[in-house]
C-alpha cells in the first residue's frame, strides 16, 4: 500500500470519526422506558346498575432526558371501554436516595376528561417508593397499589 494510499484512508477514517462525533453530540434525548416493581391499585368500576369490572391500575415509567426527572403515565387500554375513562391515577411518591417527595397525576383514557395522560416527575436522581392510587372511581372501592424503580442521573 502507498503512502498516498494510507493518507486517503486516515483522512477519510478521520472525516467519518468528527461526523460520527457530530451526530452523537446534536442527536436529542429519546424518552426510553425505566423498568418498574409493582403491585397495581386494584379497584371496582362501574358503567351503570350491574355493570361492574375490575380495574388494576400499573404505572409507566420514562426518562425525559434531563436529569432526575421523568415522566409518568397509567395506560389505562381495555379498562378504558368499561369505566376507567373518569378515573385519574395517583402516584405519590419518596426519594429514598435524596428524601425529596411528590406525586403526579395522570388519565389512563384519551377524550374529553380533564387531566394529562402524562406528567413530569422532579424526583432527582436515586431509588423512588411510591403509592398507586384509583381516585375519582365514583366510591371507595380501590386498594393501593405500591411501585419502586431507580432514576439514573
Amino acid at each position: 500500500m502507498s503512502i498516498i494510499s494510507k493518507r486517503i484512508i486516515a483522512a477519510a477514517g478521520a472525516g467519518v470519526a468528527a461526523l460520527a462525533a457530530g451526530t452523537l453530540a446534536a442527536a436529542p434525548a429519546a424518552a426510553a422506558p425505566l423498568p418498574v416493581q409493582q403491585v397495581p391499585a386494584q379497584g371496582i368500576l362501574s358503567m351503570g346498575l350491574g355493570n361492574w369490572s375490575g380495574y388494576a391500575a400499573s404505572i409507566r415509567i420514562e426518562t425525559t432526558g434531563r436529569p432526575g426527572q421523568v415522566a409518568l403515565s397509567a395506560p389505562g387500554g381495555a379498562a378504558c371501554g368499561r369505566g376507567a375513562a373518569g378515573t385519574l391515577v395517583r402516584f405519590d411518591y419518596t426519594n429514598l436516595t435524596t428524601g425529596r417527595t411528590g406525586s403526579g397525576t395522570v388519565r389512563p383514557c384519551t377524550g374529553p376528561f380533564s387531566g394529562p395522560l402524562k406528567t413530569t416527575l422532579h424526583t432527582g436522581a436515586g431509588q423512588i417508593v411510591g403509592v398507586i392510587n384509583i381516585v375519582g372511581s365514583g366510591g371507595p372501592w380501590q386498594i393501593p397499589g405500591g411501585a419502586t424503580f431507580g432514576v439514573p442521573r
